[in-house]
């Protein structure tokens, strides 16, 4: 059978219902409009940022699941990434949260499975149960 995947520099068209109007998208977007539309669905806000762009702390927490005045502590006394300040708000940008999000991700998966092989070691887990 024959890969009918588009080209990555094509572009594909959508249509909504029968109309005459069509959407051209790359298909490297494709997965991206299909989860926010999944969150729409389900009654979820959707809010599409550019990495580029700053952010608060209200908005940088809420991505890390932390709470305001812990995000602050991390920016002030731990140095965790860049910041300034617009008048009395703290501005960070938005590829340093999410850089500092996906290594705290990658240290909490390493610290599990060191968790795990500990366990397997004295006895505690066997993976097959």
């Amino acid at each position: 059978m024959a890969d009918t995947a588009p080209a990555p520099d094509s572009l594909v068209a959508l249509r909504v219902g029968s109309s005459e109007q069509a959407l051209e998208v790359p298909p490297s977007a494709l997965g991206l409009l299909r989860d926010a539309l999944g969150e729409l669905a389900e009654g979820h806000e959707v809010e599409l940022l550019g990495q580029e762009r700053e952010v608060g702390t209200v908005f940088a927490a809420r991505l890390l699941g932390v709470s305001r005045p812990y995000f602050v502590k991390l920016l002030e006394e731990e140095h965790a990434m860049a910041f300034h300040k617009v008048g009395r708000d703290r501005r960070v940008a938005l590829s340093d949260v999410l850089a500092y999000r996906h290594r705290l991700t990658a240290r909490r998966s390493a610290a599990m499975r060191e968790l795990v092989r500990h366990s397997e070691d004295i006895g505690l887990y066997n993976g097959e149960q």
